[in-house]
């Protein structure tokens, strides 16, 4: 009866074993497969081994017991890293593992995911290697390391038999008390193709070249805009004044495109020619697109790249931004490049444009924003990178832009607005120019600036304390032209920051810097003071009583472009990304 009952049991036990079998291999089966390829000398040969566990098909240790290190096309690959590859070249890499050389590790192994198996498509034996092209997708590096195998510690024979019938493992599934294993999932992604064709343009102008408007009611004229800058109307002219910190104490704002930009004025071609050209160029498909990109110039450089539009206008005001990013400028910059053909845009600055895009690169640098990368050239034309004495002449004694802007009105508007500190000679101008910025002759209404000062003023210290209010000279009537003026101190600081943010400026990588500087045209270097007199007391045409005054004037040369001198403009240590270019006008 046992024997019978024996007999009907092996009677099922084959399809019962098989029934078994065929459930654990499906289950295993439903996991995937590890797929590899052997040449048996007939060719190749796929061969596939169930994968065990769906959830970790390495049988990978955690935590990590040891670390490898491998780089592909200098790549470092670590867990669920993106590395690019160029499309169907050969890669190349390197492999360093930190355990002790008398214990062995199995050839650093790379899997390619494909749905749900693991090809097997390279296996590392040197410390560099070099591999066939690979494909885009999910990769895993397995390293599989050998332990000493500890008998007591080891699973029965049996039991490793029963394992091996039923579940078949692969050379990458070890028992932990033989291996330690450690999987890195990481994804290919091929690299970008490198754009080709005509990157865009930007044009930053300078000072005074964007119209400045307010809407309102003021200087005997119904609620209506009207342009402040340019006008001949004094009254408007004096609306763009600013307070003591530099802030506009109206609601004063430009335009995006052709009417911000101020092309051209009283017969005088300033950008029209220019834009012109750009707009011919991209014609002919030189450039991708361009923009000439207007701004309030009153304003503090870090304010002028925050411009952007006020909410529910096509205004552009200052510091409407919270942060550069937001700003118009970085905005605009950003499409240009993104439209163009080469996923690049060159910027072409003037003047002061130069001390603005200057300013935006250095803060995008602290965070080493994308943007950096799409800025391929900078072109500074003419820009007083150190600072030109013709602001300092500005502050004191105003500009002579007549019929335009009376000398009164500009040294007024230059008391108070903040272009005209960061545009001051700085520490390294003094350290760069011999000639003092200002000199002093002696006499009797110059021997008291001279105790203080010396003969001349050849600091950035020392310009500013002759500038300021504090300074014991009176502060002259508003025609009162020939007496220099005095200024608040506390557009000074923000002078001195600006300066450490120029001084320290340097392209970023990839990024090529062009200086352009104009020479041979009579450019102001300097000031002196002298004493003169002036009659206070006259019988007909009969002076009777002199007194002392002080009169100045002006010395210049011819080592600059009427404004910016030649060591401002070309200030940048030449090298790989900076270069120098001299126009003799």
């Amino acid at each position: 009866m046992r024997f019978v009952s024996a007999l009907s049991f092996i009677k099922y036990l084959v399809p019962i074993t098989f029934f078994f079998l065929s459930f654990v291999l499906y289950t295993h089966a439903s996991c995937g497969d590890f797929i590899t390829e052997y040449d048996y000398g007939e060719g190749l040969v796929e061969e596939r081994d169930p994968i065990v566990d769906c959830n970790n098909p390495f049988n990978a240790d955690d935590p990590v017991p040891f670390t490898y290190a491998v780089t592909i096309n200098g790549q470092t690959v670590t867990a669920n890293s993106i590395i690019s590859v160029p499309e169907a070249e050969l890669v190349s890499g390197s492999f360093s593992i930190d355990k002790p050389n008398n214990f062995t590790f199995n050839p650093l192994q790379i899997f390619k995911h494909e749905g749900d198996d693991y090809r097997q498509v390279a296996t590392v034996h040197a410390n560099n290697f070099e591999l066939a092209p690979l494909s885009e997708g999910e990769y895993v590096a397995v390293l599989l390391y050998e332990l000493p195998i500890l008998q007591s510690s080891a699973e029965p024979l049996w039991k490793q038999w029963i394992k091996a019938v039923f579940l078949p493992l692969t050379a990458y599934a070890f028992y932990p008390d033989y291996t330690e294993v450690v999987a890195i999932p990481f994804t290919v992604e091929y690299e970008s193709p490198v754009p080709t064709g005509a990157s865009s343009v930007l044009f930053l102008p300078g000072i005074m070249g964007s119209r400045l408007y307010e809407e309102g009611e003021f200087c005997e004229k119904s609620n209506s805009e009207r342009q402040l800058w340019f006008s001949f109307n004094k009254c408007q002219q004096l609306r763009l004044t600013t307070n003591f910190i530099g802030q506009s104490t109206n609601q004063v704002y430009t335009k995006f495109g052709a009417e911000g930009i101020l092309d051209e004025a009283v017969g005088l071609n300033l950008y029209k020619s220019f834009i012109k050209k750009l707009k011919e160029m991209k014609d002919n498909e030189l450039i991708d697109d361009y923009v000439a990109f207007s701004y309030d110039w009153r304003g503090r450089l870090d304010d002028i790249i925050k411009s952007n539009y006020r909410i529910g206008t096509d205004d552009i005001f200052l510091g409407e931004s919270e942060t550069i990013k937001d700003g118009l400028l970085y905005k605009t910059l950003s499409d240009l490049a993104e439209r163009s053909d080469n996923g690049k845009v060159t910027v072409v600055a003037h003047s002061n444009g130069g001390l603005v895009i200057k300013q935006l690169i250095s803060n995008l640098q602290y965070s080493n924003d994308p943007l950096l990368n799409k800025i391929d050239n900078v072109i500074l034309v003419a820009v007083p990178q150190i600072g030109s004495p013709k602001a300092a002449l500005g502050i004191l004694h105003g500009d002579d832009l007549d019929p335009v802007m009376p000398q009164s009105v500009v040294r007024r508007l230059m008391n108070t607005m903040p272009f005209s500190r960061h545009l001051l000679p700085v520490t390294s101008y003094f350290d760069s120019v011999e000639t003092p910025l200002i000199i002093f002759e002696a006499g009797e209404a110059t021997n008291g600036w001279i105790e203080t000062y010396g003969e001349n003023i050849s600091s950035r210290d020392e310009l500013y304390q002759f500038l300021s209010k504090d300074s014991g000279r009176v502060k002259p009537d508003f025609e009162d032209l020939e007496a220099p003026e005095t200024v608040d101190n506390f557009l000074f600081d923000y002078a001195e920051t600006t300066e450490i943010v120029q001084k320290n400026f340097a392209p970023s990588e990839g990024m090529k810097v062009y200086q352009i500087g104009g020479t041979g045209l009579e450019t102001i270097s300097s000031l002196t003071y002298f004493s003169d007199r002036e009659c206070v007391s006259r019988t007909l045409f009969i002076c009777n009583e002199y007194q002392p005054k002080i009169s100045y004037r002006i010395n210049m040369t011819i080592d600059g472009d009427e404004t910016v001198t030649v060591p401002s403009a070309l200030t940048l240590a030449t090298g790989d990304k900076v270069e120098r270019w001299w126009l003799n006008l």
